[in-house]
């Protein structure tokens, strides 16, 4: 039995590399690559790297289903008329409609270029595009679905950090699809699956600071040394990863805030107005600590912060 073997310091650039070829395991490539007469290394030419992309892609076999079950010629060609303008405005389509407007937000020729290639790939190769509501709260609002999602990909093109066409999913779920694109453009170490809210409440400026976030954690940064509203401390950091999956990030930072105050696990502090962002966050952080004091609080939900009633004058006794 022959055995392979690979100096550490390239096990982690060369196994993500042969998983982008369709290969299950890092030892399947490098057996391919001494069959094809073709070397084992971590710093390759563009040109090596074009020449192992096309022979992969007509000698192996795709190593799961094709997931872009929704591709059509029809679906590709709108994406080709909506980048080159030839969409006219009376055509009411709601696909045709959404690109028209992903590309006129897209002002940057390049970021356009980027949108374009992310577009073609995605219809490609995943189950992204038709219109569906994302995740997110599991609601219909505006920036929630792919396509937006997408856009806002796109707006950070300048920190992929893969090309999108080496990107290969063999999982069904669009969620999972997005989960995986995300992470293949903006990530270098393991990322919150909640992250990915960040990415589909539209084109704010809330969702701009956040997917900033994505971005500090997927280089391998503490969140701690983000820009963030609110302070956390060690412990905080420490829980914040463990956030329910299909929260938005504001609610999964109040939560880690919570939980590291000592307030438990509970859900309690999210039935509040502050499980969104508050503008005096330091006075808010007295307000989380005499919460998490109170036993109750960790059973129970919180009751509804109001501002104080203004008091009415008494009647006189008759």
């Amino acid at each position: 039995m022959t055995t392979v073997s690979v100096r550490p310091a390239l096990d982690d650039a060369l196994r993500h590399y042969a998983a982008t070829l369709g290969f299950p395991s890092l030892s399947s490539y490098i057996i391919w690559c001494r069959k094809n007469g073709l070397t084992v290394q971590r710093n390759k030419t563009e040109s090596q790297l074009a020449i192992e992309r096309q022979l992969a892609a007509d000698t192996l076999r795709p190593i799961a289903p094709h997931p872009g079950r929704s591709h059509t010629l029809g679906r590709a060609r709108l994406i080709d008329r909506a980048f080159h303008g030839e969409i006219p405005p009376d055509e009411m389509y709601p696909l045709s409609q959404k690109l028209v407007a992903l590309f006129a937000a897209a002002e940057d020729p390049k970021r356009r270029q980027a949108l374009y290639r992310l577009l073609k790939h995605v219809e490609r190769r995943a189950d992204l595009l038709g219109l569906k509501t994302g995740f997110l709260n599991r609601t219909r609002e505006e920036g929630n679905n792919y396509e937006d999602a997408l856009g806002q990909l796109a707006r950070h093109y300048g920190d992929w950090l893969r090309p999108v066409e080496e990107w290969r999913t063999d999982r069904l779920s669009p969620r999972a699809q997005l989960r995986s694109l995300t992470r293949h453009l903006l990530a270098r170490y393991e990322v919150p699956p909640f992250m990915d809210t960040a990415f589909l409440q539209g084109d704010l400026p809330t969702a701009h600071r956040e997917q900033e976030w994505f971005k500090h954690i997927g280089i391998g940064q503490n969140i701690r040394k983000a820009d963030l509203p609110l302070r956390l401390t060690k412990r905080m950091a420490h829980l914040f990863p463990s956030a329910h999956r299909q929260w938005p990030v504001s609610r999964a930072l109040r939560w880690a805030q919570f939980a590291g105050m000592g307030g438990g696990t509970s859900w309690a502090v999210l039935s509040t107005r502050l499980k969104d962002y508050q503008q005096d966050e330091p006075f808010w952080e007295t307000v989380m600590l005499f919460f998490a004091n109170q036993p109750i609080c960790r059973l129970y939900p919180l009751p509804e912060i109001r501002a104080p009633a203004i008091a009415r004058p008494q009647r006189p006794p008759h």
